[in-house]
C-alpha cells in the first residue's frame, strides 16, 4: 500500500506548485462543488472557511496513490474534508479461528490471510498460559483483524475459543488420516512422530456438532461476508455470543 507524507518538503513543494500552476490555468471553482476559491487567505488552525484553497491527492494513499504533482489537485477545503472523512473509515474487524489437526494446512492458510498471525507452535510463546492471554486481548479491540491457530477437535473447544477471542469467524481445516500423515513427514522436521500422534488423538476426538463449515479460501471469505454497506454477524452453534463484525 502506497504511504503519503502530507508534512514532508516533497508534498509541500507539490502543493505550492499545485497551487500556483492552477492559478495559472485559470481554475477559479472547486473542481467537486465549484465554490469560488480562495487563494490568497492563508489557512491556519484558527483560520477555516470552506472557500480556502487546499491540495488534494486524486488517488488516495490507501487506494496506492503516491506523492506526485500528477497525483494532485486543487480543493476547497470543504470538499477536501469530506473527502478525508469518507476515506477514514474504520477497518473492520476480522478475528478468524482456523481449527484442524496437524498437518492440514492451517500456518499456510493463515499466513496467506495477510492478517496478525496467532500460532501456538511459534517459539516464543512462553507456554499456554501466554498464548491464551495474548490472544484473550483480540476481544477487546474494536479494529482486531488476525487470525488464530487452534486445535479445536471438539465443538466444546471451538466454541472456548470464539469466546475467549471474541472471533468473527470460524473454520475448520481438515485432511484423509493418511494424507495429513504424509505431509507431515513429508516436512522432514525433528517432532514427526510427535505430530502423528497428534493426528491420530485429534481425529479420535473429533466432533462436528456445531456444523464449523470448511475453511474456503481467503477471497470467498472476503466476498461472502457482506459488500462493505452494514454488520453482518457470524455464528458459531454452541459458541454463545461472538463479536460483531463490520462486513468486510
Amino acid at each position: 500500500m502506497a504511504t503519503s507524507r502530507t508534512g514532508t518538503a516533497k508534498w509541500k513543494g507539490i502543493v505550492r506548485r499545485r497551487r500556483k500552476v492552477a492559478q495559472e490555468e485559470g481554475i477559479t471553482h472547486c473542481p467537486d462543488c465549484e465554490r469560488l476559491l480562495d487563494y490568497d487567505t492563508k489557512r491556519t488552525p484558527s483560520t477555516y472557511r470552506p472557500d480556502l484553497v487546499e491540495v488534494d491527492h486524486i488517488v488516495p494513499a490507501e487506494d496506492g496513490g503516491h506523492d506526485t504533482f500528477e497525483n494532485s489537485r486543487v480543493l476547497c477545503s470543504d470538499c477536501n474534508k469530506k473527502r478525508r472523512s469518507r476515506e477514514r473509515r474504520p477497518a473492520p474487524r476480522v478475528v478468524v479461528i482456523l481449527c484442524g489437526p496437524p498437518g492440514s494446512g492451517k500456518t499456510t492458510a493463515a499466513r496467506a490471510s495477510g492478517l496478525e498471525v496467532y500460532d501456538r507452535d511459534d517459539p516464543h510463546w512462553q507456554g499456554e498460559a501466554h498464548f491464551r492471554a495474548a490472544i484473550s486481548q483480540l476481544a477487546h479491540r474494536p479494529d482486531g483483524q488476525a487470525v488464530v491457530i487452534r486445535s479445536g477437535a471438539t465443538s466444546s473447544a471451538r466454541a472456548a475459543a470464539a469466546r475467549l477471542t471474541g472471533a468473527t469467524h470460524v473454520y475448520l481445516l481438515t485432511a484423509p488420516r493418511d494424507e495429513l500423515r504424509a505431509r507431515i513427514a513429508g516436512r522432514g522436521r525433528h517432532d514427526t512422530a510427535g505430530a502423528t500422534r497428534g493426528v491420530d488423538t485429534w481425529l479420535k476426538q473429533y466432533d462436528r456438532d456445531d456444523a464449523v463449515p470448511d475453511f474456503p479460501d481467503w477471497p470467498t471469505i472476503w466476498q461472502t461476508t457482506g459488500n462493505g454497506n452494514g454488520n453482518t454477524q457470524p455464528t458459531v452453534l454452541g459458541a454463545g455470543p461472538i463479536a460483531t463484525s463490520r462486513a468486510w
